[in-house]
């Protein structure tokens, strides 16, 4: 159009129309956005000369044919041979004859010289005149339509398709209206039902096509409900009244906005021909099951002949291997508990047995034990006294019993039998008979089921029990011939032992060795009370996992129970993991709980007594094996205990003479050190004293009341030093005689350490600062003052006389896990390394400090005071630095030193 009306304004012009400059600048711009929707155009366009040559082409033409405007320029519409061959040349001369055409799509060869791509195009040529009426373009505009016929070549090719499967396929295909009409069948559906045609099949009701018309009904419903069903066996009806049986699936098909249903398809294949198989199957089956059971209940019969047969002989092999495994376990085993295992096991090649145990039976006295016990539920039972379970009812009736849960429980109503902890499913139980006599029972048990066990069962425990019974009676007459031989020869050794060891504690040493021959006895420990201190001393300890205990007086464990009772005690863990009632602290009678330590696997204490009377405990425990000691083992180390107790009484007795003898020659020795002592230490003080009052005697007038004072004063401070050195022999006497025992009461630690130091530097005349350290200690503890008085004097003292005046001396005092730390610190002379080993000896002084006046009582007394409240000493100098020593008492829960008896 725009081409047009530029056409008619050039005519106008050119027969000298007058044009005004408003006229002209509307053409201009007419012009312009003809050009402007010629470019921007989405569709290709072209224009032609009336020749048929190209003038311009816009960009949607450059992307179409994949070319720029110099190609467009070679191409003639009139004589393009492609229009030619497609038989449209025709249309497009039209064109250019003056007529508006419209050619159709066809095939065309993109860029023919050189490219391979072919696109459907179709066109439509506009021609254009100028004002005379003269053709002077031609437009011309394509449309690509190759995807859209691509598509529909698609569809076609997909409906021939379908047509075609529809038709080959043997199911029969339909679709149905929402009212039930049926707008579409295959030739499959007509021939299923015998129709020649879908106007005959739509001339009927539907319900005709059913055998039971309300199962059409039912996949109506089914329809409505859920959109569909599948593989639905319907009975169908044919035309000719003859029925059939399909399997019909069918599918409603919805508007997706509305939901209303469109049509239903759905898919009916015959399988009349497949339940006449099945039926045939069936009926097949049937007389083929009958045939089987018949000839299965034949083989039934002969094969429980032959399983019983086989079962029989089994067991005839078993019961032969069995014998003959026990004969070997009795001679290999190496004791009775090795030879138990060994029997279990053979146990459990005959039957299910993982719940077995043996009691043995000791009628000496009444006691029954279980040296052999594998339970799932029960742990290992004690040695216990004959009551009224189901091992004692075997024992008693000397017959086997098997009885199940409620048979049990019958006994027990009975009062025949009592429980004894978890009643099993079924419990087998066989006595073990040495010539006619119960030395014992085998059981085995289940928890679960009630049928483990049968009769044949029962007949085969009873008979490897009789081998059972033969096997333990010559291995234990041969162990105890053993035992007995071990016996001897350990009663000899400590004999030898107690003539050849130096002192008690090789003696100790050699009785652990000779336990260690009889059994395992890695940890072991000798315990012997102090008549005199109530104190129990742990004399010999050697333990993989404690440290010895300090001496102490033991109230509630298992080593305190041995010593009150004078009973042999084995305890297991857990026995020893049972709680103790809160503020538990001491027992009496059979009553025990763990006190201190680390629980073992098993402990055993034997008491050690002489003349009836309980001196000691030897104890032997192991951490890992709980079976480590039984009857046995406590056989034997309370007969070893009887000679041991002999023995140790006669070492102390022999040690106690040596010491008294030791001791004599000892105060022999005590005796001219105090002489030499006073000889020295009182000479001097009462020389000074003499010569003092000498003066004032014969001089008083002559002297000045100053020189006089110095003089009393001379006189008192000597005197003072006399008394003192009285009250530090008295004291120490009575420590030596054993006349001062601890006696610890609640005191308030830090007023009383505070008072003694304030004594100290007045006694010494503030020759040293005295730096106390007691922030740490608690507002009261329960010690013995009398005790700890000259501890601490004796130690300050020293401190100050040893040291340069003015130099510091420190005390410190605390409270650390259950031990009360004194530390007294100075910056003396220090004294030297040779003399420390005797420096605690009576009448004992440093080799450096002989200018200072001493009695070498004072750190004597220091160590049997702290001896006293058990606790130790320990202390480290260097000359020319100075001296530490520290004091350490332990403390009982109760705050008092742990050697006071709670």
């Amino acid at each position: 159009m725009a081409g047009s009306e530029m056409s008619r304004a050039e005519a106008e012009g050119a027969t000298g129309s007058v044009v005004s400059t408003g006229a002209c600048a509307t053409a201009h711009a007419d012009a312009t956005r003809w050009q402007m929707l010629f470019e921007q155009s989405p569709q290709s366009m072209q224009v032609f000369a009336p020749d048929g040559s190209t003038r311009r082409v816009n960009a949607a033409w450059r992307r179409l044919f994949r070319s720029d405007a110099s190609l467009a320029a070679q191409f003639n519409v009139l004589t393009d041979p492609q229009l030619e061959a497609a038989g449209v040349a025709d249309h497009v001369r039209a064109a250019f004859q003056g007529d508006v055409v419209q050619v159709p799509p066809i095939p065309f060869l993109i860029h023919p010289t050189t490219g391979t791509e072919v696109r459907w195009i179709g066109a439509v040529f506009f021609p254009v005149f100028d004002g005379n009426g003269e053709l002077t373009e031609v437009v011309c505009v394509h449309e690509d339509i190759t995807e859209r016929r691509q598509a529909e070549l698609t569809v076609r090719e997909s409906q021939q398709l379908l047509d075609s499967v529809t038709r080959s396929v043997s199911e029969a295909i339909y679709r149905a209206t929402p009212a039930g009409r049926l707008s579409y069948v295959n030739d499959s559906y007509l021939r299923l039902f015998g129709y020649e045609s879908l106007e005959q099949l739509n001339a009927i009701p539907r319900e005709r096509l059913y055998a039971r018309p309300a199962d059409r009904a039912q996949l109506l419903q089914w329809l409505a409900q859920s959109d569909g069903f599948r593989n639905q066996e319907i009975e169908f009806r044919r035309r000719d009244g003859t029925t059939f049986w399909a399997s019909i699936s069918s599918r409603a098909h919805r508007d997706p906005e509305s939901r209303a249903i469109l049509w239903f398809d759905g898919v009916i294949s015959d399988v009349t021909d497949r339940r006449r198989a099945e039926q045939a199957v069936r009926d097949l089956n049937a007389t083929l099951e009958a045939r089987v059971l018949a000839r299965t209940s034949e083989l039934e019969h002969a094969n429980a002949r032959l399983t019983a047969e086989v079962a029989e002989r089994e067991r005839r092999e078993a019961m032969l291997r069995a014998v003959w495994e026990m004969s070997e376990a009795v001679h290999t085993a190496e004791d009775l508990e090795q030879l138990f295992a060994r029997i279990h096991g053979i146990i459990c090649t005959l039957m299910r047995a993982p719940n077995f145990y043996l009691a043995l039976y000791d009628a000496a006295t009444s006691m029954i034990s279980f040296p052999y016990y594998s339970d799932e539920r029960s742990p290992i039972p004690g040695n216990r006294c004959c009551a009224n379970g189901l091992t004692e009812y075997v024992l008693r009736t000397r017959r086997p019993l098997l009885a199940s849960r409620g048979q049990v429980q019958a006994l027990m109503g009975r009062g025949e039998v009592a429980p004894q902890g978890d009643l099993a499913a079924v419990w087998l139980g066989v006595p073990l008979l040495v010539g006619g006599l119960p030395i014992g029972v085998m059981v085995v048990q289940d928890y679960v089921d009630e049928h483990a066990f049968r009769e044949d069962d029962q007949q085969l425990l009873n008979f490897v029990a009789a081998q059972t019974a033969l096997a333990i009676d010559r291995k234990r007459t041969a162990w105890i011939r053993a035992r007995r031989e071990r016996i001897q020869v350990a009663t000899w050794q400590i004999s030898e032992a107690v003539h050849s060891a130096r002192d008690l504690d090789q003696l100790y040493a050699r009785i652990h060795e000779i336990v260690g021959t009889l059994m395992p006895a890695g940890n072991f420990y000798l315990l012997l009370r102090d008549a005199e201190t109530g104190l129990d001393h742990t004399v010999y300890w050697r333990d993989e996992m404690d440290p010895a205990p300090p001496p102490q007086r033991l109230r509630r464990g298992m080593t305190a129970y041995v010593l009150r009772t004078g009973r042999p005690l084995r305890a297991t863990r857990a026995q020893m993991l049972r709680p103790a009632p809160a503020g538990c602290v001491e027992v009496e009678g059979d009553t025990w709980y763990l006190e201190a330590g680390t629980a073992s696997a098993v402990w055993l204490g034997i008491p050690l007594r002489l003349d009836q009377e309980v001196f000691g405990v030897m104890a032997v425990q192991d951490y890992r094996d709980e079976r480590a000691y039984g009857d046995d083992e406590q056989q034997i180390l309370t007969f070893v205990a009887e000679q041991i107790a002999l023995a140790i009484q006669r070492k102390r007795a022999e040690a106690e003479l040596i010491h008294a003898l030791e001791r004599e020659r000892q105060l022999g020795q005590l005796r001219k050190d105090f002489v030499s002592m006073v000889s020295h230490e009182f000479r001097t003080p009462l020389g000074i004293i003499s010569s003092s009052a000498g003066l004032l005697e014969k001089h008083h007038d002559r002297l000045d009341p100053e020189e006089r004072i110095e003089q009393l004063g001379s006189i008192r401070a000597n005197v003072r030093r006399m008394s003192r050195l009285m009250e530090e022999v008295l004291l120490f006497g009575r420590v030596e005689e054993g006349r001062l025992g601890c006696e610890p009461r609640p005191v308030q630690p830090r007023l009383l350490l505070g008072v003694i130091a304030d004594e100290l530097k007045s006694a010494t005349d503030q020759r040293c600062p005295i730096q106390l350290h007691l922030e740490a200690l608690p507002e009261t503890l329960a010690i013995d003052e009398r005790l700890l008085r000259p501890v601490v004097a004796n130690l300050v003292v020293n401190a100050v006389k040893y040291s340069e005046p003015g130099k510091p001396v420190e005390l410190s005092a605390e409270v650390r896990q259950g031990v009360l730390l004194l530390v007294v610190r100075d910056q003396g002379c220090g004294i030297p390394a040779a003399d420390l080993p005797k420096l605690f000896e009576p009448f004992r002084r440093g080799s450096n400090v002989s200018h200072v006046p001493g009695t070498g009582l004072g750190l004597a007394i220091v160590r049997r005071c702290v001896r006293l409240h058990g606790g130790t000493l320990d202390l480290t100098s260097e000359v020319g630095t100075g001296t530490c020593v520290q004091i350490r008492i332990p403390l009982t829960e109760a705050g008092s030193p742990a050697s006071t008896p709670l």
